[in-house]
Formats: C-alpha cells, sequence, structure tokens
C-alpha cells in the first residue's frame, strides 16, 4: 500500500485567500475551552479595538495546517 500525503490550504471563506497565523495583541479574552459557556469557537473577530490595530501577522512562514 502507497499513501500521498496532500498538502491541504486552509481558505477564508469570503475572500477566498489562504489563511495566515497572527497574533492578537488586545484586551480580550478568549476561552479555548469547548466546554465553557464563553467559549469562542469559529467567528470573526474585529482587527481594530479603540482606534488600534489588535491583529497582526505571524512573521513566520509556517502554517499550522498542513
Amino acid at each position: 500500500m502507497k499513501v500521498t500525503y496532500e498538502i491541504r490550504k486552509i481558505i477564508c471563506p469570503l475572500c477566498k485567500h489562504e489563511l495566515e497565523d497572527a497574533y492578537y495583541f488586545g484586551s480580550k479574552f478568549f476561552q479555548l475551552d469547548p466546554t465553557k459557556i464563553d467559549y469562542v469557537g469559529k467567528g470573526w473577530l474585529p482587527i481594530v479595538e479603540d482606534g488600534l490595530e489588535v491583529w497582526v501577522i505571524s512573521p513566520e512562514k509556517h502554517s499550522h495546517y498542513g
């Protein structure tokens, strides 16, 4: 049996571009435990809070998705 691995890119459903890793520097706390009531799952978050850009694209060129 031969296995061929395929690298898949995660694509934005709105703009159809490949997703990139980013860092968040805002003041909100995001619950990452799906069993909690305030869990933040899939969704869109604002880039700007109080006039400041809070999401910055990661300088590394690696992806965690493939």
